[in-house]
């Protein structure tokens, strides 16, 4: 086995040039003759434009252009994407999809939404010049609250939807389920509110965009995980041309976390800008405007019902959420609340189920896939609603799971919620777990605790989640004529690690010193296809690529 190769010890390639202070992110990219933008966003989260009058902020010296929501529809370009999520059962049928442009037009809708974009000389020329766009507000009253966005009283965030309902997916037996609960000795009901959060990533978004008006070809410095998704986007959804015409490159990444993953209506307006200008237009996002407008994850509530037998038995299980989807759809917005509804079934041999997820608009920021994108929500539902029956019914806790928990014999399992277990030694994991936990040994701690004044609790919980999803990855390695190697990867690093993946791999089977290897990712100039990052799926796909290679 090569020293630098699979499963060794080794030091990360990619850490010595941020250890020096040498990264690379978007706002180090210097190129000639850049303008700066500058973004005016709606201060209130429900309200009519009634009349916008930019004439004295153009006026101003060291100002080149201010884009409204009325440029944007005269110059007849796309609305942001929405795409399917991959949720079984999912009927593309079932959900509105609101149309969202670069900037407002006649209503605002959430606070931060994009009223104007000023293109200036400097960023103070440009938030100078936007303080004078004179805009004219009727506020409206917003719906917020996740749990009563449906109520009758809500004022409707979009006239097409009076209820406020975008989509609602149901999946499982539900006479199967009534039958069993039916049956049941007890039944176990919870409400769990998952709270709505916000990546607050280190590099904030940004973007810089160059058009070559001669060779009408763009190029495109973006804070990304998906550089090929972005170019797709841009070059067909929004300008419906050829992709050719765009390259992105993506540096470094001062971290993702799915919110990255995701188009943005900014991405779209700055290139425009860029094109009517023929100047490189540079946008870098400040912290408020992250916390207002990167798109936020999670915001579910949920009902859960889990129905067991005199023995605990567990023999149904019911799931009603609402999800917060903001006030316009991001990019994969039923995602989150769908593709991984067999989680909420866990390791345990529940019989049957039936789900319910209604996605509700809220005048509020969009949400979207961010760190897990729905495994965590099921795991915690499920979990601590067998938390909530060990309490009432006065079970252990890890032996409710236990008499629950599906055996190796019976693998593989087939959960009434999608999942087929293939493998997997549930009850074997659970006793590894209390045997390095210590706890036969908790309550001498816990008392030692006390005696120091200080409290110790002990959780049970048992996750299971899928990774990975379906879809493809890119890999190629070319050997230059010194002997070096140049791997070409269709994935787009935001810190995981992938460079020192792929020079492990390189090095376990062809023997290679990771000095002689180079990687390159996110450069649709370079790369000749990819995917990106997400789902945790590199290290699986970007991996399997790299071998294949």
């Amino acid at each position: 086995m090569n020293k630098f190769g699979i499963s060794q010890p080794v030091r990360r390639s990619e850490d010595s040039p941020f250890l020096r202070g040498h990264g690379k992110y978007v706002s180090d990219i210097k190129l000639e003759g850049s303008l700066t933008a500058y973004i005016l966003r709606s201060p209130h989260a429900h309200a009519k434009i009634l009349s916008i009058d930019v004439s004295l902020a153009k006026s101003q010296q060291g100002v080149h252009l201010i884009l409204t929501g009325e440029d944007y529809k005269k110059a007849g370009l796309g609305a942001m994407p929405y795409v399917d999520p991959p949720t079984p059962d999912w009927n593309p049928d079932c959900i509105f999809k609101p149309e969202q442009y670069g900037l407002a037009t006649n209503i605002v809708r959430y606070v931060g939404d994009i009223v104007a974009l000023v293109i200036a000389d400097n960023i103070d020329i440009a938030q100078d010049a936007a303080n004078l766009i004179d805009i004219n507000y009727e506020i409206l009253e917003p719906t917020i609250e996740t749990e009563f966005a449906t109520s009758e009283n809500k004022t409707p965030v979009w006239s097409e939807a009076p209820n406020n309902i975008s989509f609602t997916h149901k999946t499982g037996n539900s006479s199967a389920t009534d039958k069993a609960f039916n049956e049941a000795k007890y039944i176990i009901t919870r409400k769990h509110v998952i709270n709505r959060v916000a990546a607050n990533s280190m590099e904030a978004r940004g973007i810089l965009a160059s058009y070559n008006k001669t060779e009408d070809f763009h190029t495109i410095y973006l804070s990304t995980q998906m550089a090929f998704g972005v170019r797709k986007i841009i070059a067909e959804n929004i300008f419906g041309e050829e992709e050719s015409k765009f390259r992105i490159i993506t540096n470094d990444v001062g971290g993702g976390f799915g919110m990255k993953a995701s188009f943005y209506p900014e991405y779209a307006i700055v290139v425009w800008a860029t094109r009517i200008l023929g100047k490189p237009v540079k946008w870098i996002e400040d912290r408020s405007e992250a916390h207002q407008t990167d798109y936020h994850g999670r915001d579910n509530v949920t009902e859960v019902s889990l129905a067991l037998d005199e023995k605990y038995n567990f023999l149904g299980l019911k799931v009603d959420t609402i999800a917060n989807l903001g006030a316009y759809l991001s990019t994969n917005p039923a995602g989150p609340p769908t593709i991984h509804l067999g989680g909420l079934i866990g390791v345990y041999k529940t019989p049957v189920a039936y789900v319910t997820v209604t996605g509700v608009f809220t005048n509020t920021c969009s949400t979207a896939p961010y760190r897990g994108a729905g495994r965590p929500e099921a795991s915690f539902i499920i979990e601590t609603t067998i938390d909530a029956a060990s309490r009432e019914l006065g079970v252990d806790p890890i032996e409710l799971r236990r008499i629950n928990m599906i055996p190796s014999t019976s693998l593989p399992y087939q959960t009434p919620l999608h999942f087929n277990y293939d493998s997997g030694k549930f009850e074997e994991a659970l006793d590894k777990a209390i045997e390095v936990a210590d706890l036969a040994g908790f309550e001498g701690r816990k008392n030692k605790s006390r005696d120091l004044g200080r409290y110790r609790g002990l959780g049970v919980s048992y996750s299971i989640e899928r990774a990975a999803p379906p879809g493809f990855e890119y890999n190629e390695m070319q050997f230059q004529p010194n002997g070096e190697l140049i791997i070409y990867a269709g994935t787009t690093n935001n810190g995981q690690g992938h460079h020192t993946m792929y020079k492990q791999i390189a090095c376990e089977y062809l023997g290679l010193d990771p000095n002689n290897i180079t990687v390159v990712e996110g450069d649709t100039g370079e790369v000749k296809k990819g995917f990106g990052t997400g789902g945790s799926r590199v290290s699986a796909m970007g991996s399997s690529a790299a071998y294949l290679a």
